[in-house]
C-alpha cells in the first residue's frame, strides 16, 4: 500500500477501529513472506557440516552464491578438516551419479531436487525436502500437487519442525489428493514419508551473558523487570496489540515494579507505527521500547538483558519459532502461545509457560480470497481469528514476575534443554541417522525412468513452426570474414554478458566449434574477397560434441549462435 493509498483509509475517532480500518484495507508489503525459512535451512548446513561425522560434502548452489558460501565455510563453518566441495547446481545434470550421494538435501519444499533425480540418476538417491511454513494457498497447486504429481520414492522425506506442523502437512497432502482424485478421477499418492526433525540454534553462541552489561549495552535500567518480544514485526507474524493490552494491567497490578517491554525485530510498516501509536494511547511510551534490526551477534546481549521471553504467536505462517529457542539457549524463560511448534519447544512449567489458544471454524468464505487479494489477506483474516487466553497470559507474566526463584529455574531448564534437544550437534546426528535410513531403503528399489512427462517443456516440439527454416545435418555451413585469424573471440563477452546461467563449459564448446571451422577450412584469396571451404552442419556438430548423448544438445546451441552472431552462414 503506497502513501496516498494509506492517506486515504478512513480515520476513526477510536483508535482500535482505526487500527482495524488500516490493516484491513490490505496495508501490508507485497513482499513480506516466510524469511524464517533461510536462517533455518542455514543453520541445518552449518550443523550438519560442523558436527556430522562423514567426512566429504557437496554444496550445490548457483555460482552468484559461491562467495558467500566459501565465506561462510572458512568464518563459522568449522569445515577445515573436512572435504567441502561447491559446485554449480547445473552440474548434476550430466554428473549426478558421479559424486555418490547419501543424500540429497533441498533446503526448501519443492519439486526441483525430485526431477533432477529422476532424469539424471540412474540409482535411487533419497531426496530430503525441508519445511518450514507451508500455509500459503498458492503451495497447494505450485506445490502439493507437483509433488503429488513427481515420482516420489520411499526413500524421499519431506522434514516437518514439529508435531503439529508434521500433522498439518499429512493432512495437507492427504486433502490435494483426497480433491484432486475425486474432481479428476486420477489415484493420486503421496509414497514418500513425513518425518520430523527440529531447527537447530548455535548454543556455542548463544549463551547467558552478563545482565548489568548486557543491560547497559541496551541503555536499560539495571532494576528493571524486562520482559522481551523478538520477531518480524507483523500482524502477519504476531500481533501484538493484545500483549499491550495486558502489559498495561500488568503495569497497574505491579506498581512497586519498574516493568519495561521491549519489541524487537524487523519492522513492517506502517503495522509499527500502528503499535506505536497505541503505546501513547495507553500512556506506556517510557515502559515500551522498540529496537529493530538488531545483529545477530548481539542477541545474545539482548536475551541476557531481559527478565521473561514473550511470543504471542497467532499466525499460519509460524510452525516452529527459532526466536523461542534462541532465547532457551541464553537462559531466558518463556511465556509462549500453546500454538504449532511452540508446544514442542516450550516444555510447559519447567522452561517456561504455554498459553491456551483458541480457534474456530471459520474460514469457509476464503476459498478464493487468496487468489483475488493476495496470500496476506486469507492470513491477516486467520490470525485475526486466533486467540489467546488473555487472562491466562496475564497471568503466566505475573507469576514469573513476581517469583525471583521460579524465573533462576526455568532459566538453568532452558539451557539444558537447548544445548540437549536444540543444539547442533543433536539435529545433526538425527539428519545423520535418517539420511543413512533413506539410504538403505533406497538400495531396495529400482528407478523406472520416464522418458515422457506432461511438465518437460519441450520448447522445440512445441514452438519450431515459429521459425521458417529448420536446419537439417546436411546443411552447408560456411565462415564469414568476421572469423579472421583471431577467429572474433572477443564477441564472446557479448553471449557471456548477456545472460545468467551461461557457463564456462558452453563458451568452450562456441570456440571448439570455431576452431574446428577453422581447421578445416581452405580459405584463398580472391582479390578483396574470400571463399571458404563449407562443412556440413551434421560434421561440425559430430566432430564439437563428445561422445556423450547429453553433449549434442549443448553443442548444436553453440553452433546456432555461431550462424547467430555471423560467423557461420548457410550456403
Amino acid at each position: 500500500m503506497d502513501l496516498s493509498e494509506q492517506d486515504a483509509v478512513r480515520k476513526s475517532s477510536r483508535l482500535l477501529d482505526r487500527i482495524e480500518n488500516r490493516l484491513m484495507s490490505k496495508l501490508f508489503p507485497s513482499g513480506v513472506g516466510v524469511r524464517g525459512k533461510f536462517t533455518a535451512a542455514d543453520s541445518i548446513v552449518e550443523a550438519v557440516i560442523r558436527e556430522g561425522k562423514v567426512q566429504s560434502y557437496d554444496l550445490f548452489a548457483n555460482p552468484n552464491c559461491f562467495d558467500r558460501l566459501r565465506s561462510r565455510l572458512v568464518s563459522s563453518w568449522g569445515a577445515a578438516s573436512k572435504r567441502v566441495g561447491l559446485h554449480s547446481f547445473d552440474s548434476l545434470l550430466d554428473h549426478f551419479d558421479d559424486f555418490s550421494l547419501i543424500t540429497l538435501i533441498s533446503p526448501d519444499l519443492t519439486c526441483d531436487a525430485l526431477k533432477l533425480r529422476n532424469h539424471a540418476a540412474s540409482r535411487p538417491t533419497p531426496v530430503v525436502m525441508l519445511t518450514h511454513g507451508f500455509s500459503l494457498h498458492t503451495l497447494l497447486h505450485d506445490t502439493f500437487l507437483q509433488l503429488l504429481l513427481s515420482d516420489v520414492q520411499a526413500c524421499d522425506s519431506i522434514i516437518c519442525t514439529s508435531h503439529a506442523s508434521q500433522a498439518a502437512m499429512t493432512q495437507t497432502l492427504a486433502q490435494v489428493c483426497e480433491h484432486f482424485n475425486c474432481e479428476y478421477g486420477t489415484r493420486l499418492k503421496y509414497h514418500g514419508r513425513v518425518d520430523r526433525i527440529p531447527i537447530c540454534v548455535d548454543t556455542n553462541t548463544l549463551v547467558p551473558k552478563d545482565k548489568i552489561r548486557s543491560r547497559s549495552k541496551f541503555r536499560l535500567p539495571p532494576d528493571a523487570m524486562v520482559l522481551l518480544f523478538l520477531g518480524r514485526i507483523s500482524p502477519l507474524k504476531a500481533d501484538l496489540i493484545p500483549l499491550l493490552t495486558v502489559f498495561k494491567d500488568l503495569t497497574k497490578a505491579n506498581p512497586d515494579k519498574r516493568l519495561i517491554l521491549i519489541i524487537a525485530g524487523s519492522p513492517d510498516e506502517p503495522y509499527t507505527q500502528i503499535l506505536k501509536e497505541y503505546v501513547t494511547e495507553l500512556g506506556l511510551t517510557k515502559k515500551v521500547r522498540f529496537i529493530f534490526n538488531t545483529p545477530d551477534l548481539d542477541k545474545p546481549a539482548l536475551f541476557s538483558a531481559a527478565d521473561i521471553f514473550v511470543a504471542p504467536a497467532d499466525s499460519l505462517l509460524e510452525s516452529f519459532g527459532v526466536a523461542v529457542v534462541e532465547a532457551m539457549s541464553c537462559g531466558l524463560p518463556q511465556v509462549a502461545a500453546n500454538w504449532d511448534g511452540y508446544r514442542d519447544t516450550v516444555e510447559d512449567g519447567k522452561t517456561g509457560i504455554l498459553v491456551p489458544t483458541m480457534w474456530t471454524r471459520c474460514d469457509q468464505d476464503l476459498a478464493v480470497t487468496g487468489s483475488m487479494f493476495g496470500w496476506e489477506f486469507d492470513h491477516y483474516q486467520t490470525a485475526q481469528s486466533i486467540a489467546m487466553d488473555l487472562s491466562s497470559l496475564k497471568g503466566a507474566l505475573q507469576v514469573l514476575i513476581e517469583n525471583d526463584t521460579l524465573r533462576q529455574d526455568m532459566s538453568r531448564e532452558s539451557r539444558l534443554r537447548a544445548e540437549s534437544v536444540f543444539s547442533y550437534s543433536v539435529v545433526a546426528r538425527q539428519y545423520e541417522q535418517l539420511s543413512w535410513n533413506l539410504h538403505e531403503i533406497a538400495g531396495t528399489i529400482t528407478i523406472n525412468k520416464k522418458d515422457v512427462s506432461y511438465d518437460r517443456p519441450s520448447y522445440f516440439d512445441r514452438f519450431s513452426l515459429h521459425a521458417s527454416h529448420i536446419l537439417k545435418d546436411e546443411q552447408e555451413l560456411v565462415l564469414t570474414s568476421l572469423c579472421d585469424e583471431k577467429h572474433g573471440r572477443w564477441l564472446l563477452r557479448s553471449r557471456t554478458s548477456a545472460g545468467e546461467g551461461i557457463e564456462a563449459d558452453d563458451t568452450n564448446l562456441i570456440l571448439k566449434a570455431l576452431d574446428i571451422c577453422y581447421d578445416c577450412s581452405t580459405l584463398a584469396s580472391s582479390g578483396a574477397h574470400r571463399v571458404a571451404k563449407s562443412i556440413t552442419f551434421g560434421d561440425l556438430l559430430a566432430k564439437t560434441a563428445s561422445p556423450l548423448e547429453q553433449s549434442l544438445p549443448p553443442a548444436k546451441r553453440a553452433i546456432m549462435w555461431l550462424i547467430k552472431q555471423g560467423y557461420l552462414r548457410l550456403r
